[in-house]
């Protein structure tokens, strides 16, 4: 697997927007007469458009590539295939270059209003929050990509006594493939998950849509009685407390499916053979298995056409039935 995988890295950093006051939460504390320890108070230092499309970029950046790759290890590293790597590359570049323009702007541009404004929002407060200098700011953004090859103990070279090298590459050896079942395992919790995710959404929304019609219509009979001539007042005070009971069970009784289960599985199969990183073969014929059986289904469908909707919940519970039987622990 190794001559077919490299690992990446996405490291980002951006300065603390808010800062916690200990003066502040003191003073409320003893405004309101409770116990000091029980209270806690932030202080916004800076805030801006900006700022809110800088953190924008970055969660877009880390939820990209966190879909194309699986984790390798607990320090960051994920591991992608190589034919997928240029692809991805390219586009957390693409990432990096318009964080890189926010960052520019928040600096060079944003600065002073930002200093100004904080300022003003927080009084003599300001000289406690710690803001920092434009420079100190500057160098409080950071968007590192670095990638490396993945590697186990046979492709390490080592200067040592015969014994403590064999130990050192049974060792990485065994890390490597500890960390490619983890891989595997993310997959196909991955896939569990989504899968569930649009069996218990479509389940819910058809018995739900079967529930909320079944009160809509009772809705209107009430309120075309209550609309007819001939009803007597009691009967007529009757229907309204009816009508008001009907309407309250309506509104608690939401039903929830803008498509988004559906088009975000659709979607994870477009993935699945990259980020299957091991090549295991069941997750390679089940991803193969959704692309078809999932071509025919869509987010509107589902929601506005019955038989489709229900066939959409066989076939994921068939999946789901599939992903229990692949082994997720090395025997």
């Amino acid at each position: 697997m190794q001559r077919d995988v490299m690992l990446i890295r996405v490291t980002l950093k951006k300065p603390a927007t808010v800062k916690k006051s200990a003066r502040v939460a003191e003073e409320a504390a003893k405004i309101k007469g409770i116990d000091q320890g029980s209270v806690r108070a932030s202080l916004t230092k800076m805030r801006g458009d900006n700022l809110l499309r800088h953190q924008k970029v970055m969660g877009e950046a880390r939820a990209f590539l966190s879909f194309r790759s699986t984790p390798y290890g607990e320090d960051g590293w994920r591991m992608i295939q190589v034919k997928y790597l240029p692809d991805v590359m390219s586009k957390m570049q693409e990432f990096k270059m318009q964080a890189e323009e926010l960052v520019y702007k928040i600096v060079n541009e944003d600065y002073e209003s930002m200093v100004e404004d904080a300022k003003n929002r927080l009084g003599s407060e300001f000289e406690f929050v710690e803001f920092p200098s434009r420079e100190q700011l500057a160098q409080e953004y950071s968007f590192e990509i670095k990638k490396k090859s993945f590697e186990t103990g046979d492709d390490i070279r080592l200067q040592a006594a015969s014994e403590i090298v064999k130990d050192i590459q049974h060792e990485m050896n065994a890390q490597a493939v500890e960390f490619a079942e983890e891989a595997k395992k993310d997959v196909v919790k991955r896939v569990e998950n989504t899968c569930r995710t649009v069996v218990d959404t479509l389940e819910n929304y058809g018995s739900g849509k079967a529930k909320l019609d079944s009160l809509e219509k009772k809705e209107k009979q009430l309120k075309a009685k209550i609309r007819s001539k001939g009803i007597s007042v009691t009967d007529k005070d009757k229907a309204k407390v009816a009508l008001k009971k009907v309407q309250a069970d309506k509104g608690k009784h939401r039903v929830r499916n803008n498509g988004s289960a559906v088009e975000n599985l659709k979607k994870l199969v477009t993935v699945i053979g990259e980020i299957n990183v091991t090549g295991d073969e069941q997750i390679a014929k089940i991803g193969d298995t959704l692309s078809d059986l999932m071509e025919e289904f869509d987010g509107k469908n589902t929601k506005d056409d019955k038989t489709a909707r229900r066939k959409c919940i066989e076939t994921n519970k068939d999946i789901l039935s599939q992903l229990k039987e692949i082994k997720l622990v090395r025997v």
